[in-house]
């Protein structure tokens, strides 16, 4: 998010008569785990008293880490904040935390009902959007008390110096791949680029290397060895607004080592040969 765009888009709204109920920013995209410039955005939703909502489902644990909480800092001054823990705290998939700053806030969701979540009943599902669920906390609260906070945030900055070194070998020594974002967490980023082709290139050759991308993406894992996602970024800067296809890989294991890494970029390069041999980037169009 841009700050500048933001202000400009309240200030029209206000021109508008809409009323903005909140401002949401974003502690790591899970896409791409790019993080908003939330010190600067609380600042605007301070000035215009408006509800300033953080979305740390991917990032919030970073602030378990000396290295790098600071990419956060301004989540603090957030009314609520989401955030994830069968992401980066490795709890099962389901486990997720709505946070508030002022706890009345979550008067806005209760419920109550005649045969259950009664007044005074302490019932802990009346402030929820679940109703029943399982208790799936007592698996974090295990884990804080296990792993810890420290072990988290050891496990943050490996993970983090990981995506790092595999960032560095595929911008430094892969002539065929192209690193899209300089990674803010433990996501990177890139494509397979035939040589030839570049940011440039026109809108026909831009959406055949996405084709082409994907589909060494889908031979990869129909093969089993390795695997990484897909994602699609839009308005990627010097790319005049054509979408880019990207492998997505994300390192989430503290015991990935180079030449895990390396491994998965040989893969991917193998079968881009496959496809590319005596045809070039026209096979894909």
């Amino acid at each position: 998010m841009r700050p500048g765009a933001l202000d400009a888009t309240l200030k029209a709204c206000d021109e508008a008569g809409i009323l903005v109920l909140a401002i949401v920013g974003t502690a790591g995209t899970t896409d791409s785990g790019s993080i908003d410039p939330l010190e600067e955005i609380a600042a605007i939703a301070e000035q215009r008293n408006i509800h300033f909502h953080v979305d740390a489902a991917w990032g919030g644990p970073l602030l378990y880490s000396n290295c790098h909480r600071d990419k956060l800092r301004g989540i603090e001054r957030a009314h609520t904040v989401t955030l994830d823990a069968h992401k980066q705290l490795y709890m099962p998939i389901g486990c997720s935390l709505l946070l508030f700053r002022d706890t009345s806030i979550g008067n806005c969701i209760r419920k109550t009902a005649n045969y259950m979540l009664r007044n005074g009943s302490g019932d802990l599902g009346r402030i929820s959007l679940e109703g029943s669920r399982p208790a799936v906390s007592m698996l974090l609260h295990a884990g804080l008390r296990i792993i810890s906070p420290e072990g988290y945030g050891w496990l943050i900055d490996k993970n983090i110096e990981n995506t790092a070194r595999f960032a560095a070998v595929v911008s430094e020594e892969y002539l065929n791949l192209e690193l899209l974002q300089t990674p803010q967490t433990n996501i990177l980023l890139y494509r397979f680029v035939p040589n030839g082709i570049t940011a440039s290139s026109s809108f026909a050759d831009q959406y055949a290397l996405n084709r082409l991308n994907e589909t060494i993406q889908r031979i990869q894992s129909k093969r089993g060895k390795s695997l990484v996602s897909l994602t699609q970024l839009r308005d990627l800067p010097g790319y005049e607004g054509c979408p880019v296809t990207a492998m997505r890989a994300v390192l989430n294991n503290f015991k990935t080592t180079e030449d895990d890494l390396r491994a998965v970029l040989e893969d991917q390069l193998e079968i881009a040969a496959e496809i590319l041999s005596g045809e070039g980037i026209e096979s894909c169009r």
